[in-house]
Parts: structure tokens; C-alpha cells; sequence
């Protein structure tokens, strides 16, 4: 009986460390084969740009390698490190895979400093934490690292982005097709195949002679859909990481759920405009805003979005750490898609029943809930 109660038990702590090892792997990020090394994606950025069912997305990514003498080390019965495996550089290529919705379609890329820009916009401290007053240091990038430092890649080495066509079977089997044909290793076929069915397609960014740790981007894409949508629940398969969300849109958007995605406003732009600390969003056209992201806007309007606003644009910025990082033992919820849609308007109360108590309206009257104030 003990022997029994002893198993059961250990069954019961293993569990959900079985669960979490199955959202931990590192996918979506695919390696020749033959690759020693690890690769895995640290942050991601994107900007969401919404309006009148049609959307245009831009992404970013940092990516990283580390070769099997960092992670991996052996040791002698004397205690004496062992000879460690030969150190690994990075691949001859690499390939980000990111799901897109039914006919969508490439735009030109963004400018290469836009989600710099962004940044230091909505960061005004950053100034302080250098102590400077007219901001970041040169040579410094928002990822608090030397752009002058070996293996943090450069503009000659940007991805170059692809569509595969089609949906459902069609598109996962020309997936792995690809992926076979060129020798690649690290998708999560399963994650892959149930988007797929549910009407996705897929974009490929390809770099060829990374360095041991640069960006994927900036990628520009647009499709039509109901609501804003970004996969987030796929990316999970990348590992841990930071995430960056901006989101413009004309609408009044519903962001109070994000929360529960680990995502939280960036409280920097409260210090830009009184209307974010009370309705958790800034309309762009009270500010000044960075030259890259006005140019950007406007190439929305001219190629994609011709109905997006300018007056009444709303700017939301979003971020959160540690994303990915499911865990039963926590109460984390599982990962899933990432979507905002328009705040729904008040239910107005039963004609005649304003100014009166619950009581003497009668039954089947609920007095409406006071409004809070806030980005809810």
C-alpha cells in the first residue's frame, strides 16, 4: 500500500513538469539538422495596426545562439572539468516561421529604426538612466547592448520574407515539404498543423550567415480579419521571452482581458499625455510623435488601411516578460492567441427604472454597475 501511495505521488509531482516540458521547447525557430547549437528567440516586438476589418502587422525579433559548451559541461571523477565539446558558431541559416491569416499578402518593410524609435518615445527615463537630456547614447540599442560589439548582427543580413499559398493541408504540406528539402529541424509540426486547419497560412523569414545573436525584421504583413489578431499562442514554442505590443487603431479597443496574457501598459506614456493615465490610450494626434512611425502610418494608409484615421487615431502600448512560461503549479492559464476587438456598448437600463432602488423595481432588475475609470 505504501509502495502504491509512493508512486501515486511521484506520478502527481511529474505531471506537471511533463505539462510545462511541452510548452518549453524551443521551436519555430528552424536550424540545419546537423546544428549543434541552440537557438531561441528572446524578444518580440510587434505593431498592430487595425481598422474597418483590415490589418497590418510588423514584427521584430531578437534571436540568440549558444553553442553546446555553454549549456552543456562534463566532469571527471576527479571533479576536474572534462575536455568540453568543440564550440559552436552560429548556422549557415536560420528561419523564423510565423502564421498569417488566408490571403495575405508582403509590404515594404518599415523603417529600420521605427521600433527603435518607438522605444525611446514611450521610455522617457531612459534618458535619466544614462544621464543624459537628449537621450540614448549613440552606439547603444534598446536591448542594452553595444551595436559596435562582435555578433550582433547587421542590416547586410536582414531577413528576407516569403508566403507560403494556401491553407489548411495545402499549406502545412507545402510547409514540410520546404523544411524537408532544405534539411531544416526545430518546428513544432503538431502547433503548426492545427493552425493550419483552422485556416492559417504561414510567412518564412530566412537569414542566411547569422551571427550569434541579431534580429528577425522588420517584417511587414497585412490580411483581412474581424478583430485584431496576433498568434501569440504559436510564438509560446519559441521559449521564454519578452514581449513588446503596440497597437493604433480608430476604435475604442477592449485591452482590460490582455491582462490575464501576462501583458501590462507601459506606464512611460503616462508622462507623454494625461489622457493615457485615465483612459489607458493617447491619441496620436494631440502629440508629437517620432518621424519613423508618421511615415509608417502613412504607407498603412496609402497600401493597406486607406480608412485608417488621423484625428482620432488611438495609440496602446503594451508589454510583458517571461511570456511562454506555462506553469500548473502557478495557475498560469495555457497560452493562447492574442485578440482585441471593440469595447461593447452599455446595456441601457429597464425604461423607467432609472433613480429607483432594485426593490421597487421588481423583480429580474439589476442596477447597473458604476463606471471605473481607467484603460478599462
Amino acid at each position: 500500500m505504501k509502495c502504491c501511495r509512493k508512486a501515486g505521488l511521484a506520478l502527481i509531482l511529474l505531471f506537471p513538469v511533463l505539462i510545462l516540458s511541452a510548452f518549453r521547447a524551443d521551436a519555430q525557430i528552424l536550424v540545419p539538422k546537423d546544428y549543434s547549437g541552440k537557438g531561441k528567440v528572446s524578444i518580440q516586438e510587434a505593431i498592430l495596426i487595425f481598422q474597418d476589418g483590415k490589418e497590418s502587422l510588423s514584427l521584430e525579433a531578437r534571436y540568440e545562439f549558444s553553442s553546446p559548451s555553454a549549456y552543456r559541461q562534463t566532469w571527471n571523477r576527479r571533479g576536474t572539468p572534462a575536455t568540453p565539446p568543440p564550440t559552436a558558431g552560429p548556422p549557415a541559416h536560420c528561419v523564423w516561421v510565423v502564421p498569417v491569416l488566408p490571403k495575405a499578402g508582403l509590404l515594404p518593410a518599415p523603417s529600420e529604426s521605427l521600433f527603435e524609435d518607438l522605444y525611446d518615445w514611450i521610455h522617457p527615463s531612459i534618458k535619466a538612466r544614462y544621464g543624459l537630456r537628449t537621450g540614448r547614447p549613440h552606439g547603444i540599442n534598446r536591448f542594452s547592448e553595444s551595436v559596435f560589439s562582435a555578433g550582433t548582427g547587421s542590416a547586410e543580413n536582414q531577413a528576407s520574407w516569403s508566403i507560403i499559398p494556401g491553407t489548411g493541408e495545402a499549406a502545412i504540406g507545402s510547409l514540410l515539404a520546404w523544411i524537408e528539402e532544405e534539411n531544416l529541424a526545430g518546428l513544432d509540426i503538431n502547433m503548426a498543423r492545427e493552425y493550419a486547419l483552422k485556416g492559417w497560412t504561414f510567412a518564412l523569414g530566412v537569414i542566411k550567415n547569422p551571427q550569434m545573436n541579431g534580429t528577425f525584421g522588420p517584417a511587414h504583413f497585412y490580411f483581412e480579419t474581424p478583430e485584431a489578431v496576433f498568434p501569440l499562442r504559436f510564438q509560446n514554442g519559441v521559449g521564454l521571452f519578452n514581449f513588446r505590443f503596440y497597437f493604433l487603431t480608430g476604435m475604442d479597443a477592449s485591452v482590460r482581458h490582455l491582462s490575464s496574457m501576462r501583458l501590462s501598459p507601459v506606464t512611460g506614456l503616462g508622462t507623454l499625455s494625461r489622457e493615457y493615465q485615465t483612459r489607458g490610450y493617447i491619441t496620436l494626434a494631440s502629440l508629437e510623435t517620432p518621424h519613423s512611425l508618421v511615415s509608417h502610418l502613412s504607407a498603412v494608409r496609402a497600401s493597406a488601411i486607406p480608412s485608417l484615421p488621423e484625428d482620432t487615431l488611438r495609440f496602446y502600448a503594451l508589454q510583458g516578460s517571461g511570456i511562454g512560461s506555462f506553469s500548473p503549479m502557478r495557475g498560469n492559464q495555457q497560452p493562447r492567441d492574442l485578440a482585441v476587438g471593440e469595447k461593447k456598448a452599455a446595456t441601457s437600463p429597464v425604461p423607467g427604472t432609472q433613480g429607483i432602488s432594485p426593490s421597487q423595481a421588481g423583480r429580474g432588475y439589476r442596477q447597473p454597475a458604476a463606471r471605473r475609470r481607467g484603460y478599462y
